[in-house]
C-alpha cells in the first residue's frame, strides 16, 4: 500500500529479505522488518529514507540504481534479492525480465561458482586494512564486523538459500554441517562464549541503544535508523530472541554490530563515550577483536576458511 500511494521517482520496486519467502500464512514478526527497493533510472535521489513505520509495520526503504540491477547476475546478494524477492510494481517490465533471467540459472554450477568468487572478492580487502587509525575503536571494529562476517555468505551460497543480515549466523547454520558450523564460529571467537555472557553483553547495549537513539535520529550515518527508537524490537529485540532460543552464539554479531554503531553515533555528537567503554572493551577482549592485531589473526584464519 506504501508503494503504491507513493509519488517517489521510481520505475519499479520490489520486496526482498525474510518477508519476501516467508511463509504468507505466517504472523508479522516484530522483531523484523520488510526490505523495500526502489528502482531508478540514472542516479537516486541524495540519502537512503531507512527505516520508516506504516501503519504499524516497519518498514527499510533503500533505493536501487537499475544500472547497479544490470550486474545482478554476477553480483552475489543482488542475484539473491532478486531471485528470492517479490516484484511490487514493474512499469516497464525490465525487471521481471531480469528476475527471470536470473531465475533461470540461479542454481547451475557456473551461477553459484560466479557468486561464490564475487563475495569472496568482498571478503579479501580485510587482508590489507586501510589505515584507520584515526578512527575510535568501535568504528575499527565496526569497520572489520560486516565484511569478516560476510564469510557466513558462503556456505549459504553454496546451498542457493537467501542472503541475510542480522540472521546471517542463524541462516548458515541451518545449511551447514554442525562440525563445519563450530570451525566457523571459531574463526570470530564465538564458539566460546556462554548465554550469559551474551545476556549480560546485550544487557549492557540495551542500555546504551536506549541512551544514543535520540541522537541516532540527527545522525547523517546512512545505518543511524537502525538504531533509532523505531527499531528497537529489532536490534534489541531480536537479539533476545536469539538468546531465548539458545542460539546466543549466533546472536554475538548484531549485539556487537548495535554496539560499535551505538558508540559511533556518540562520538559523532562529540558525546562522552567513557562510561560505556569499559563494558564494550571486555566484551571484545573476550573476544579477540579488541585491537588490530587480533583483527589480523582472525582475518587470516577467515581468508584461508573462505578459500576452501
Amino acid at each position: 500500500n506504501w508503494i503504491a500511494s507513493s509519488e517517489l521517482p521510481f520505475s519499479s520496486a520490489f520486496i526482498g529479505g525474510s518477508v519476501a519467502y516467508t511463509d504468507p500464512d505466517s504472523l508479522y514478526d516484530p522483531a523484523s522488518d520488510i526490505d523495500c527497493y526502489l528502482v531508478v533510472e540514472g542516479y537516486p535521489p541524495e540519502g537512503k529514507i531507512g527505516k520508516i513505520t506504516v501503519e504499524g509495520t516497519l518498514l527499510d526503504v533503500s533505493w536501487l540504481p537499475w544500472n547497479q540491477l544490470q550486474q545482478a547476475r554476477s553480483h552475489a546478494v543482488l542475484a539473491s534479492l532478486l531471485h528470492f524477492g517479490q516484484i511490487v510494481t514493474d512499469r516497464n517490465g525490465q525487471l521481471t525480465d531480469l528476475e527471470h533471467t536470473i531465475d533461470t540459472t540461479f542454481t547451475s554450477p557456473e551461477a553459484i561458482a560466479t557468486r561464490l568468487e564475487d563475495m569472496r572478492a568482498r571478503i579479501r580487502p580485510l587482508a590489507t586494512p586501510t589505515n584507520q587509525a584515526q578512527l575510535s575503536a568501535p568504528e575499527q571494529v565496526m569497520n572489520w564486523l560486516f565484511p569478516a562476517t560476510l564469510a557466513t555468505h558462503i556456505p549459504l551460497i553454496r546451498a542457493c538459500a537467501p542472503l541475510t543480515v542480522r540472521k546471517r549466523f542463524i541462516a548458515a547454520k541451518k545449511v551447514m554441517d554442525p562440525v563445519d558450523f563450530e570451525e566457523l564460529l571459531k574463526l570470530y571467537g564465538f564458539d566460546v562464549i556462554t548465554k550469559e555472557q551474551a545476556q549480560s553483553w546485550l544487557d549492557d547495549t540495551a542500555a546504551l541503544f536506549d541512551h544514543v537513539a535520540p541522537l541516532a535520529a540527527e545522525s547523517a550515518r546512512f545505518w543511524a535508523s537502525d538504531i533509532t527508537a523505531d527499531s528497537r524490537d529489532i536490534s534489541i529485540g531480536g537479539s533476545q530472541q536469539l538468546i531465548d532460543a539458545r542460539n546466543h552464539r549466533e546472536a554475538l554479531y548484531w549485539i556487537i554490530a548495535t554496539r560499535t554503531r551505538c558508540l559511533t553515533v556518540l562520538d559523532d555528537a562529540g558525546k562522552d563515550t567513557c562510561p560505556f567503554m569499559r563494558s564494550f572493551n571486555d566484551m571484545t577482549l573476550a573476544l579477540g577483536i579488541c585491537t588490530a592485531p587480533q583483527r589480523m589473526v582472525r582475518t587470516s584464519a577467515i581468508l584461508e576458511w573462505i578459500e576452501k
